[in-house]
């Protein structure tokens, strides 16, 4: 897993179908998008909290681990 980007706007290379993993973000209310093969989209609103990005950080992790 890579991850690269710009102020708020993440990319993150899986090494693998980012498709079903935004599908399961997306069922967790994790808001993404696969916009490549293997990458992830991550763009987040400018006045996102701290909360509010640990509260999505949980379900990423564990279902990347589960994807991967």
């Amino acid at each position: 897993v890579a991850v690269r980007g710009r102020g708020l706007m993440a990319g993150v290379e899986l090494g693998y179908p980012a498709a079903p993993v935004a599908e399961a973000l997306l069922e967790q209310g994790v808001i993404v998008n696969a916009t490549a093969h293997s990458v992830l989209r991550l763009l987040p609103p400018f006045i996102v909290t701290r909360a509010e990005i640990d509260q999505a950080l949980e379900p990423m992790r564990a279902i990347i681990e589960a994807c991967g």
